[in-house]
């Protein structure tokens, strides 16, 4: 989810959030939200029993959180070998996920696409031309 999704959750005024109702945005049980919660990763504030998060806090805990399932050791691995790191790995894996939304969009039959580590070094090429990363 985006924070532009999340800019439209339910009514746009509505500034607090239940952990049933962040849980269905999300994707995610509300047990699995009340975790976050108590592992500092989302704020929120309690009242009795009952946890309520605030638009912001939503917002901060989407930017800040991982894509879903294991990290893609190849993408993991290419960095590493290529000294690839920070805000650089950031952008680059932004790249890669063009990349992949682009083959998905070609091949919608396929369940899963994986990518390859000769794509991973066109896809870096083509990063590196467009934005004049030096080597």
């Amino acid at each position: 989810m985006t924070t532009e999704q999340i800019n439209h959750l339910a009514d746009e005024k509505k500034m607090l959030f239940s952990t049933t109702e962040v849980g269905e945005q999300l994707g995610i049980t509300r047990i699995t939200v009340v975790c976050h919660i108590r592992n500092k990763k989302l704020k929120a504030s309690k009242l009795g029993q009952v946890y309520f998060i605030e638009r912001a806090s939503l917002k901060a805990f989407i930017e800040n959180r991982r894509s879903p399932g294991r990290p893609n050791w190849k993408f993991e691995a290419f960095c590493t070998a290529n000294g690839i790191s920070g805000q650089l790995k950031k952008d680059f894996k932004k790249a890669v996920d063009e990349y992949l939304k682009g083959l998905t969009e070609r091949y919608p039959d396929k369940k899963r696409i994986r990518i390859i580590t000769e794509q991973l070094e066109q896809v870096y090429r083509q990063f590196k031309e467009e934005n004049i990363v030096a080597s």
